[in-house]
């Protein structure tokens, strides 16, 4: 089995040149249909406002209060699934009107979340890495549009943002304002109390009782009792509005109003998972394990979340009941004080001093509050700067989309990749023979000549054109490959037919004759001979006359224009001419030929189509194989030189035909060979003012 050859750059690069037209066929049809393609696309314009998003801050801190801000991912990450949410969404529906705006029919409801799902799919919400900015911006094919709906989002969510911590104030409010009016009515059940103990006791003795009471004590014990019944009545208030709300609800509530830092942080872990989760499905399935492994993870955080509130409750709960503990202690403790203080006092005035001291915390109790609600309220009117508008959208003056620039480079890159592919595809599918390596490695024969396409005819331009050199070349070859002196009877084969084989042989002809060589081309090719027609002579009498006929040959052998060059026809074909080569006249005749001229050619028809050639090798000295430059599978050549050896012809080597010298590189050199030392024998030529002689001796064939 011949050796492999190793690929070398050049070969690619040969391929390529070769196939360039394909190359750029293809290369031109993705770049010319993407540019069609990229040019029929509507122009998409993006307009985008820049946010920078904090935790809810007010902007003058009042009643030593403080807020959070700074950088926080978890927290920029869910602001960016809120802006995307419903909540924001349909608000920017309704504000701007797009159902209408971009008539969509249906119940207003399925029209609505159409919209919704429309703007979604425009919407862009990108977080600047590393702070806390956000770019929010829309894509529409109206570049007023994209700014308006990108600036009409902005304001709603920072609305939204605003209005959040406000509903919870107001609805704290509201509470305190129902214990105001319960306190007041207390305040005002003990004043009257008072009152009618007044009637009851002397107002001068009253005033000097002070003095034998132990004011410091009884007066401590009642400032410990109000600020007991002040936490006791804010415990139960935060308890009420906990027991209002599920579970489901208070998972979502704002840590402020929770006010416990381990849902806090449980929240926080949750949306975090939530995010991841969500962020998974897009990429795998509900059945992979990272996703799987990220939906328990967020069981787990919920689960504990449940937990959490419910310890949260019950701790609440408890500590109502401790305060409610206390201020019984307390009072307790006051009583006792006021029985050691009072011992000595008559009876009639302790109601009267219990009924003071009671209205005394009553109105204590109404004031605290009053001045809760107070606080409350300028605080909602405090300003807040939780969402601060950076830079506002503006209609955009050129399209983002489609990437004119991207698109047709990616074309380009895709063109000459599919062009590239589609080459060496085809090169790949092409069998044929191409290289004088594919001669010698496929069928293990010398590769006497190369023969470049479109040769001229020797006999009309002369001997000094520079496509005789390549059949000097040729000849040489011959010369020093027969091995044998008395070999001079030749033919030419092909494996199928427009290979070039009579050219081939004719040109040979011409070029031994310029030699010195007497020379004689007989067509053989009893099918279809066109030999006569190169020479421009007549084929009424030839060699079919000599077979068949009795005819003698030298009545039959013409004279040519070409000196030493003479030829003998084939001669009128006879009806059948099965079995008329493979004769003793033949091989009579051939050997008659051999001695009367130095070199016999015989044209012969393609040896996969009849025997005739064949026949013809085994009766020769020698034969010459002709293969055309990428025209036949490898197998054809293959088989002929197999036909030949198979009648005993020997095969003594390859003439590469028709090379497109522009194309393959690696038979470059011929050419430029040839043409250069064809010209160099013309510049000697005039130089030395004489007549060229033969730069070759005469060959015995």
């Amino acid at each position: 089995m011949p050796e492999e050859t190793k690929i070398h750059f050049l070969d690619y690069w040969r391929v390529i040149k070769l196939r360039k037209a394909i190359v750029l066929s293809v290369f031109l049809l993705v770049l010319l249909t993407a540019a069609a393609v990229t040019f029929s696309l509507p122009r998409i314009y993006y307009a985008n406002v820049t946010m920078k998003i904090e935790r809810e801050k007010m902007t003058v801190a009042i009643f030593d209060s403080a807020g959070g801000g700074g950088y926080d991912p978890i927290f920029q990450m869910d602001q960016v699934e809120i802006m995307r949410s419903q909540k924001i969404g349909y608000r920017v529906v309704d504000k701007e009107n797009l159902v209408a705006k971009w008539a969509i029919g249906g119940p207003e409801s399925m029209a609505k979340e159409q919209a919704y799902q429309n703007l979604r799919s425009r919407l862009k919400v990108l977080p600047v890495r590393g702070s806390s900015l956000i770019e929010l911006g829309f894509f529409s094919t109206d570049p007023v549009e994209a700014a308006d709906l990108s600036n009409a989002m902005a304001v709603l969510y920072r609305e939204s943002r605003l209005e959040e911590p406000i509903a919870q104030i107001e609805a704290g409010l509201d509470k305190l304002r129902e214990e105001y009016t319960t306190q007041q009515k207390l305040v005002e059940a003990a004043q009257h109390k008072v009152n009618e103990l007044r009637k009851d006791v002397d107002l001068d003795v009253l005033s000097n009782r002070g003095a034998r009471l132990n004011e410091e004590t009884i007066q401590r014990l009642h400032g410990d009792r109000s600020n007991a019944m002040i936490q006791m009545l804010v415990d139960k208030t935060r308890l009420d509005e906990i027991m209002k709300l599920t579970d489901d609800e208070l998972k979502h509530a704002s840590p402020a109003f929770l006010g416990d830092p381990t849902i806090a942080n449980l929240q926080a872990a949750l949306q975090s998972a939530e995010l991841q989760l969500v962020k998974l499905l897009q990429t795998y399935g509900p059945e992979h394990p990272v996703v799987k492994d990220a939906v328990a993870t967020q069981k787990k955080l919920d689960d504990q979340l449940v937990e959490a509130i419910k310890v949260m409750r019950k701790g609440l709960q408890i500590s109502y009941l401790q305060d409610q503990a206390k201020v019984q202690a307390l009072e307790e403790q006051l009583r006792s004080a006021r029985v050691t203080g009072t011992e000595k006092e008559r009876e009639k005035y302790i109601p009267f001093d219990n009924a003071q001291k009671e209205l005394e915390f009553q109105i204590g109790l109404r004031d605290s509050i009053k001045s809760r609600i107070n606080q409350e309220q300028v605080s909602i009117k405090v300003p807040r700067t939780a969402v601060e508008i950076i830079d506002t959208a503006r209609p955009p003056t050129a399209p983002t989309q489609p990437n004119v620039p991207l698109y047709l480079g990616l074309a380009a890159l895709i063109g000459i990749g599919f062009g590239l592919v589609l080459a060496f595809f085809i090169e790949y599918l092409d069998t044929s023979v191409k290289t004088i390596d594919d001669v010698e490695r496929y069928l293990g024969l010398p590769v006497l000549g190369v023969i470049p396409q479109n040769i001229e005819m020797l006999s009309t331009v002369g001997q000094d054109s520079p496509h005789a050199e390549a059949y000097r070349v040729l000849r040489a070859n011959i010369e020093f490959g027969k091995k044998d002196p008395q070999a001079n009877s030749i033919t030419v084969v092909s494996a199928g037919a427009g290979e070039g084989k009579t050219t081939t042989l004719f040109n040979l002809a011409v070029v031994c004759a310029q030699n010195g060589d007497k020379v004689l081309c007989v067509d053989s090719d009893m099918r279809r001979p066109t030999l006569h027609k190169r020479f421009g002579l007549s084929n009424d009498v030839g060699l079919t006359d000599v077979l068949m006929n009795d005819v003698k040959v030298e009545d039959c052998i013409q004279t040519t224009n070409v000196p030493n060059l003479y030829f003998l026809p084939s001669g009128k074909l006879p009806k059948i001419a099965i079995g008329i080569l493979k004769s003793q006249k033949m091989r009579d005749l051939i050997q008659d030929l051999k001695m009367r001229y130095d070199l016999v050619l015989f044209d012969s028809p393609p040896i996969m189509g009849v025997s005739d050639a064949s026949v013809l090798a085994s009766e020769v000295d020698f034969a010459v194989l002709i293969i055309q430059y990428r025209k036949y599978p490898r197998a054809m050549p293959a088989r002929a030189k197999q036909a030949v050896e198979n009648v005993g012809g020997r095969l003594i080597g390859v003439v590469l035909n028709s090379i497109v010298m522009s194309h393959d590189e690696s038979y470059y050199y011929y050419n430029a060979y040839y043409d250069h030392y064809s010209r160099s024998e013309d510049a000697h030529t005039e130089e030395s003012d004489k007549t060229p002689e033969e730069s070759e001796t005469k060959g015995t064939y």
